[in-house]
């Protein structure tokens, strides 16, 4: 899509003029996990991590990326947590959550 294409090579240029421009580079990144371009994403995800990494929505980015990349031990309780999301485990064998 050229709305997309030239979104992200806007996003690019402002991330050379700031690179510490969190909100551009956490946008950038979940456009990237939407287009499947992992790669590119991570890049972002690592750049906002060196400097904020307790960050709310990158803690979720990055499990939401290991996540579709198949790598779900990356996507570790701590960082969900963080996050401020929840675990919830399965007991495949009952069918219920654990706990019940």
């Amino acid at each position: 899509d050229d709305n997309v294409d030239k979104m992200i090579e806007y996003s690019e240029s402002l991330i050379l003029i700031s690179p510490g421009n969190l909100k551009e580079r956490l946008n950038l990144a979940s456009t990237y996990i939407g287009l499947q371009k992992y790669k590119k994403a991570k890049k972002h995800l690592d750049a906002i991590s060196s400097r904020y990494d307790s960050y709310p929505k990158l803690q979720l980015l990055y499990a939401k990326l290991y996540f579709l990349i198949d790598k779900v031990d990356k996507a570790t309780k701590e960082k969900i947590e963080k996050a401020g999301g929840t675990i919830v485990e399965v007991n495949e064998d009952k069918g219920k959550v654990d706990g019940e």
